[in-house]
């Protein structure tokens, strides 16, 4: 089943809502490894650094089915 995480995130200090989908054959909870790459692949898609030192900050909100 299809699930949408919605989450926050602060990034170099600049808040952002961000959501990302995934697959998973159990219903995930908040801090479950599947939710948590699907975090980061979506941050990965939106960070945009100019040095090698920069700083990220984020929170999950929810997990929702997609029906």
């Amino acid at each position: 089943m299809q699930y949408k995480v919605l989450f926050h995130a602060f990034i170099e200090g600049k808040k952002q809502t961000l959501d990302a989908v995934f697959e998973s054959s159990n219903e995930p909870k908040l801090n479950d490894k599947e939710v948590i790459k699907a975090v980061m692949h979506a941050l990965s898609d939106v960070v945009n650094v100019e040095t090698s030192t920069f700083t990220i900050e984020f929170h999950i909100d929810a997990v929702v089915p997609i029906v």
